[in-house]
C-alpha cells in the first residue's frame, strides 16, 4: 500500500495515475482492511487532489461491487443519488421510483446515514420519518418487496458492508471522496439503466467514459440540483444521455412543457416534511391533469443541434443552446481533455462547491414555519413529472419527454402510483417490525 500511494501523493504535478490493476491492489486493500486507517485517509486525500482518473473510478466500483449484495431484478432504472443527500432542496427521486413503477418501470433506490462533504437530509432519514427502519430489515425480504412492488431500496451498509466500515474515516475527512461515486455505481438490482448527478459539466466527459465502461445499456448524467440526478424544474438542465459509446447531450427546459412560471418555494425542509410533501404528491396533489402546454414541437430540446458524438469528445461545445437560456444553459461541457476537465472547480471546499441557493442564509433561504403550503406543491408535483419523465425516456417505456410526462401524469391520476407506495411502505414497516 505504501508504495501505491507514493505514486498518487507526490503532488499534483508530480503523482500519476494508477493503472487498473494498481487500482484494483489499492482498492482490494482499502475495502479488506489491509491498509492501516492513516494510509487510507492519506490515499483518498492524494487521489482527491490528483482527480481519479476513468481506471481508478472503473477499479474502486469493481472491487465494491464485489462485496456487495446484488441481484437480478426485473430490467429496470437505478437512480443514483448522492449518499451525502440534500440541504436547500425536495428529494424528487423519492417520488419519481413510485411513479415509475407505477408505470411499469422498476426503480432501485439505494444510500444510508448521511455523509460529508454536505450532511444533508438522505432517504434514509425520509423512511425513518415514515416509521420505516431499513436497517433491520434483511436483504432477502427487501429483494421480496421489491419483486412484488417494483421499488427496490438498498440500505447500502447492509448491502455493501465495506461502506460500512470506511465510514468513520469518511466522517473524519469531512470532504468528498472516490467513494461519493463509487458507491453509487454498485448497481445493486444489476439495472440496465442509470440516472446519475454531478455539480459540474466538466465532468461528463470522464463521467461518460465510466459509464460506458461499466457496460450499462443506456445511462443519462444530470447536472442536477446540489449535484444531484434530480433536474430543476424552474430553471433548464443540462442531461448527457451515453449509449453505446456515443453521448448525446441535451437540455431539459421546463418552459418547452408548460412549465415555466413554477418556482420551488423556499422552506426549511425536515425529514417529516420531505415524507409529507411526497405522499401529497403521490395522492395527486398539485397536479395539473390536463394536456401540455408550451411548444407544440413533439420533440424534446437537444444541445448541440442533433450532434451524436463519442463518449469522450466533444458534445456540442460552445454552442448557445437557443435565444431565451441564460448563460447557464449554455453547452461548453466536452471539449477538453480528461486532464483538462479535472478543474479547480472540482476541487473546491464543501463551501465552495456548494450551489447558490445552498449558501444563502436561513433568514433569506427558507420559511420559519418549514411547512410548504397547498398551492407551492404545484411546483414539486411538475419536479418529480419533468423527473420521471427522463427517465421513462432514458428506460424505452416513452419516446420523448413530453410523452413521458403524460404517462407521468396518468401514473399519478389513476392511483397506481400512490397504490404501489401504499403497498411498499406497508411491506418495509411489517418487514422492520418481525
Amino acid at each position: 500500500m505504501i508504495e501505491l500511494l507514493k505514486e498518487v501523493g507526490r503532488g499534483k504535478r508530480g503523482a500519476r495515475d494508477l493503472s487498473y490493476e494498481e487500482a484494483v491492489d489499492a482498492a482490494s486493500r482499502i475495502v479488506t482492511g489491509q491498509a492501516e486507517p492513516a494510509q487510507i485517509g492519506a490515499f483518498l486525500m492524494a487521489e482527491r487532489i490528483k482527480m481519479e482518473s476513468v481506471d481508478e473510478l472503473a477499479a474502486f466500483v469493481d472491487v465494491l461491487r464485489r462485496h456487495a449484495a446484488r441481484v437480478q431484478l426485473p430490467s429496470g432504472i437505478d437512480c443514483a443519488g448522492p449518499y451525502d443527500g440534500r440541504r436547500d432542496a425536495y428529494l424528487a427521486t423519492f417520488a419519481v421510483a413510485f411513479l415509475l413503477a407505477g408505470a411499469g418501470v422498476p426503480a432501485t433506490l439505494h444510500g444510508a446515514a448521511t455523509l460529508p462533504p454536505k450532511r444533508g437530509i438522505v432517504l434514509q432519514d425520509v423512511l425513518l420519518a415514515a416509521g420505516i427502519q431499513p436497517h433491520r430489515v434483511p436483504i432477502e425480504r427487501a429483494v421480496r418487496i421489491a419483486r412484488d412492488t417494483g421499488v427496490l431500496y438498498a440500505h447500502a451498509d447492509a448491502w455493501c458492508p465495506p461502506l460500512a466500515q470506511l465510514r468513520p474515516i469518511r466522517e473524519q475527512l469531512g470532504m468528498r471522496t472516490v467513494f461519493n461515486t463509487a458507491e453509487k455505481l454498485i448497481d445493486y438490482a444489476q439495472a440496465p439503466f442509470v440516472v446519475i448527478g454531478v455539480y459540474h459539466n466538466t465532468v461528463f466527459e470522464r463521467l461518460s467514459a465510466l459509464l460506458t465502461r461499466l457496460a450499462y445499456r443506456q445511462a443519462a448524467i444530470v447536472q442536477g440540483i446540489e449535484g444531484s440526478e434530480d433536474l430543476h424544474i424552474d430553471r433548464p438542465t443540462r442531461v448527457l444521455f451515453v449509449q453505446d459509446g456515443e453521448a448525446r447531450l441535451i437540455l431539459v427546459d421546463p418552459r418547452q412543457y408548460g412549465m415555466d412560471t413554477i418556482k420551488t418555494p423556499a422552506v426549511r425542509w425536515t425529514p417529516a416534511e420531505q415524507l409529507r410533501v411526497t405522499e401529497s404528491i403521490l395522492q395527486g396533489a398539485g397536479s395539473d391533469t390536463g394536456s401540455l402546454s408550451g411548444s407544440s414541437s413533439g420533440s424534446d430540446a437537444v444541445a448541440g443541434a442533433g450532434t451524436d458524438t463519442r463518449a469522450g469528445t466533444d458534445t456540442g461545445a460552445g454552442t448557445d443552446t437557443g435565444a431565451g437560456t441564460d448563460a447557464g444553459a449554455r453547452t461548453d461541457t466536452g471539449a477538453r481533455t480528461d486532464t483538462e476537465a479535472r478543474t479547480d472547480a472540482e476541487t473546491r471546499t464543501d463551501a465552495e462547491t456548494r450551489t447558490d441557493t445552498e449558501a444563502r442564509t436561513d433568514a433569506g433561504a427558507r420559511t420559519d414555519t418549514g411547512v410548504i403550503a397547498a398551492d407551492d406543491l404545484a411546483a414539486y408535483a411538475n419536479q418529480v413529472l419533468l423527473n420521471g419523465a427522463l427517465r421513462l425516456q432514458l428506460a424505452g417505456r416513452a419516446e420523448s419527454i413530453r410523452e413521458g410526462i403524460e404517462i407521468g401524469r396518468r401514473s399519478i391520476a389513476s392511483g397506481d402510483a400512490w397504490q404501489v407506495y401504499t403497498k411498499w411502505k406497508a411491506a418495509w414497516l411489517a418487514a422492520a417490525s418481525e
